[in-house]
């Protein structure tokens, strides 16, 4: 507590289409276009961030794009949010998965598995209720906006540093 939540990231700049070479980006895009949420998996170097940072631009352009990073200390707080001090009080701030949530964005969760189990268990949960409650924060209860989707790219395998995934996250 007291650590302000991970700020998301946003593609430095668009990705040129036709840059990703394989049928998965028109298969992402048309996944997109249907409101489904999606998960990558493949080896390390084959593309799956630039798949997904094109599927984007193609799908809708207009829609932001959050990204986050998963890595082994990555809290629940930087997914939902937390209460940070601010002169000489505390405010609440979205983490990155409450702010796309809010604002009916993308959000691309590159390296998944790498993440904390409890902290891929918050997305889940969002995931499989379209919603979440911020007990933290009065109780809020945040429902996803339109537009609200999750992309996750993650390489499976003994040869990665990678935490076991819930079958539930898997379908």
């Amino acid at each position: 507590a007291g650590e302000a939540p991970a700020e998301p990231t946003e593609p430095a700049a668009p990705i040129t289409p036709g840059g990703f070479i394989g049928t998965q980006r028109n298969e992402l895009v048309s996944s997109l276009k249907l409101g489904m949420h999606c998960l990558l998996v493949g080896p390390t170097a084959t593309g799956k961030s630039m798949c997904a940072a094109e599927a984007f631009v193609k799908a809708d352009e207009s829609r932001r794009v959050l990204v986050i990073e998963g890595h082994e200390s990555l809290r629940e707080a930087d997914l939902i949010g937390a209460f940070i001090p601010s002169e000489g009080h505390f405010v609440w701030v979205d983490g990155v998965l409450t702010e796309a949530m809010r604002s009916g964005a993308y959000l691309f969760v590159d390296e998944a598995n790498r993440m904390p189990t409890r902290t891929l268990n918050v997305l889940l949960g969002v995931l499989s209720r379209g919603a979440i409650r911020l007990t933290e924060h009065g109780s809020e209860e945040v429902t996803c906006a339109d537009g609200f989707q999750v992309v996750m790219a993650m390489n499976l395998g003994k040869a990665y540093a990678v935490n076991g995934l819930d079958r539930a996250l898997l379908d």
